[in-house]
């Protein structure tokens, strides 16, 4: 009954709008529709693995990740739907994406048999330069202390983006935040600069990881999970 009745009072204000909000509601529709195909993939996806749980090393990682789908989805149809909660649906959402880079991570750990085996594995490989563009850092010797500094690098954008949430969302209740405005007088610009920081080292880390370990990680063909 309470959807109905929000379903009435969203048509009633797109016929009071005319033809702009029949655009309005035309959005809402494809929105939804795509949202709730991209759900229900997801779920069959998902409970494919729960009901072959046969690898729950592997399969818990990829599940996190699929999980990353419905809620981009849900997210992106409830911040179209209604617009003035859209700050708090894309709050969580980023909370998990920085989740999922971690698990990311993990699973290709997991792949090459956990942080131990991969540590002596890749104790052997010579010293290593640094990509563009921090090519101008001191190489490093890939091994157990290397593998270390990877998970603290993808892993601290997980706190910082949970410490940046809940930073955003007490300055929107006390209306400094103005979502979108890059004034210098607004929390969203220092927000942003702290947010974008943190990911290009967790995403650097991860990349790094990758190129490293990209011929032992080939017969496993990550990237499609991500």
């Amino acid at each position: 009954v309470l959807f109905q009745f929000r379903s009435s009072n969203l048509v009633h204000r797109v016929v009071k709008k005319g033809e702009s909000g029949m655009w309005q509601l035309v959005s809402w529709i494809i929105s939804g529709i795509a949202a709730g195909i991209a759900t229900i993939i997801s779920a069959v996806e998902i409970y494919l693995h729960l009901t072959n749980y046969n690898q729950p090393a592997e399969q818990r990682y990829i599940i996190r990740i699929l999980l990353m789908v419905p809620i981009y989805a849900v997210d992106s149809f409830l911040s179209l739907l209604v617009k003035e909660t859209g700050i708090y649906w894309n709050t969580l959402r980023n909370c998990y994406e920085a989740f999922v880079i971690y698990s990311f991570l993990s699973l290709l750990m997991t792949y090459l048999g956990g942080v131990n085996t991969l540590s002596q594995e890749l104790s052997n490989m010579p010293m290593q330069k640094h990509m563009f563009p921090f090519c101008m850092m001191k190489p490093f010797k890939p091994g157990a202390a290397f593998l270390r500094r990877i998970q603290q690098g993808c892993l601290q954008f997980v706190l910082v983006k949970v410490l940046t949430t809940v930073v955003a969302l007490i300055c929107e209740l006390c209306g400094a935040l103005d979502d979108g405005n890059f004034r210098p007088d607004r929390a969203y610009l220092y927000l942003t600069i702290i947010d974008n920081i943190s990911v290009t080292i967790s995403m650097y880390c991860l990349i790094l990881f990758y190129s490293l370990c990209k011929e032992l990680l080939a017969p496993f063909k990550p990237i499609p999970k991500f």
